[in-house]
């Protein structure tokens, strides 16, 4: 597994995006190696199925894609002045590596019932809406604006997608040492 550079570092939204696919690879080739059965058993380990954290990865994706035109185009979110400025983005990083157990938002949290090839469909569905939501973005369209984070606060949406390569990062790291 991948991790994006950190967003000082990061010339354009591509430098997180290539890494997310990348990533996003590895999960597809996992999933489709995963007998359906396994795929939507929960571990004796606990937590969340296969098909539960393949799940919660779309929808995290797909919320993020959805409102990335809404808050650059000024209808939700915050302006640059309101954002967090001061990111310590390495502490954030081993955070963001550990899973805790965090109570997701209820529009992330997976609902189940999604087979190997409604999961399968729907990553590949939520990578192309973000692949077009960024865009053409510049950078500094990219941080000059942004909405809240429920851990975060509020954050440029440039911070937003590097936290969320992360994050699937960190499940797909999880999800292949359940089931491996």
């Amino acid at each position: 597994m991948r991790t994006p550079p950190f967003p000082p570092d990061a010339s354009t939204a591509e430098d997180f995006l290539s890494v997310w696919r990348e990533n996003r690879s590895e999960l597809v080739s996992f999933i489709q190696k995963l007998p359906e059965d396994q795929f939507a058993k929960a571990p004796a380990s606990g937590g969340w199925s296969a098909s539960e954290i393949a799940e919660h990865l779309y929808l995290t994706q797909w919320n993020l894609a959805r409102s990335l035109p809404i808050v650059l185009g000024g209808k939700f979110g915050k302006d640059k002045a309101e954002l967090k400025s001061d990111l310590r983005y390495e502490t954030l990083s081993k955070l963001l590596i550990r899973p805790r157990g965090a109570k997701n938002p209820i529009e992330v949290g997976p609902k189940g019932g999604m087979d190997k090839a409604a999961t399968l469909e729907s990553l590949q569905k939520s990578m192309d809406k973000l692949d077009k939501a960024v865009s053409s973005k510049t950078k500094d369209q990219l941080q000059s604006r942004g909405m809240d984070h429920p851990f975060f606060g509020a954050i440029s949406m440039f911070d937003w997608l590097w936290v969320m390569t992360n994050h699937e990062a960190t499940h797909i790291q999880t999800l292949i040492s359940k089931y491996s």
